[in-house]
């Protein structure tokens, strides 16, 4: 066995204890859901059972039914995002309502954050009024296109609806928006009543 110079040693040891570092958080990484098979039963049973409530109200969910498990388990496993526990989807008010259901209000909260982190901010230099509005379940979330809708759903449910974006610390650039000092932002006044 050949003596290592001690300077070596103390060289060695912290790179080992970092590929340990590296072997055990690999291991001990949260499950995302990927190997999971399709989606959970309980959870899909109750995003089912609160699309029926959505369908009769004046919102509505036409053609309500779990998204399709091969085709998202793709998706997520892409972007790194960990899998709701189920996932459905319908139409109502001329909207797309996605309704997503979680194993616990943490699950949630997580996966709230990661989707604001991924699309907010490059939401906002395409567009500063990008937004994503949702209703907050606990347990499950409904993402429909509007505020307008998410409002409606929110009272339906008594559930808080808000945006994912603001919620999760994302605040828009101000608009980018200068008017001209010459420029009146009024209209023109119409009818009898107007200057000649």
């Amino acid at each position: 066995m050949v003596p290592t110079h001690p300077r070596a040693r103390r060289r060695i040891v912290p790179l080992a204890a970092a590929a340990l570092f590296v072997v055990a958080a690999c291991n001990s990484s949260t499950d995302k859901g990927y190997d999971r098979g399709g989606w959970d039963q309980s959870a899909l049973g109750e995003i089912t059972a609160l699309a029926q409530q959505v369908q009769g109200s004046p919102v509505g969910c036409e053609g309500f039914g779990p998204e399709a498990w091969e085709a998202y388990v793709e998706t997520y496993r892409r972007l790194g995002w960990a899998m709701p526990a189920a996932q459905g989807n319908c139409e109502g008010s001329g909207e797309d309502l996605t309704f997503y259901g979680f194993a616990d209000d943490a699950a949630q909260q997580r996966w709230v954050r990661a989707k604001a982190e991924e699309l907010c901010e490059r939401g906002y230099l395409v567009d500063w009024r990008f937004s994503l509005p949702y209703v907050d379940g606990g347990t499950w979330v409904i993402e429909p296109d509007s505020h307008e809708v998410a409002n409606q759903l929110g009272e339906l449910f008594g559930r808080p609806s808000s945006d994912m974006c603001t919620d999760a610390g994302f605040e828009p650039p101000p608009p980018d928006v200068t008017v001209p000092a010459s420029t009146s932002i009024n209209p023109p006044a119409t009818g009898s009543g107007a200057p000649s």
